[in-house]
């Protein structure tokens, strides 16, 4: 399944991200950033933060910049 979600950087939306990714649904994180290029190490750090290698996990999420 494909799902936009938001907060995906925030204490809550980084345990909901874990949980899509596990399941293997592919998400597009709206994320809080200058340009596309914050966003994605935005990403890459909650990532980092969830696993110890998160590789695998990496191609199943991409980033969006906006703010609601």
């Amino acid at each position: 399944m494909r799902v936009f979600l938001t907060g995906a950087t925030g204490f809550v939306g980084m345990e909901v991200l874990a949980r899509l990714l596990e399941r293997g649904d592919e998400v597009v994180a709206l994320v809080r950033a200058a340009d596309a290029q914050a966003a994605e190490g935005r990403l890459d750090e909650v990532l980092g933060k969830l696993w110890r290698d998160p590789a695998p996990y990496r191609g199943g999420v991409s980033a969006v910049v906006g703010d609601v």
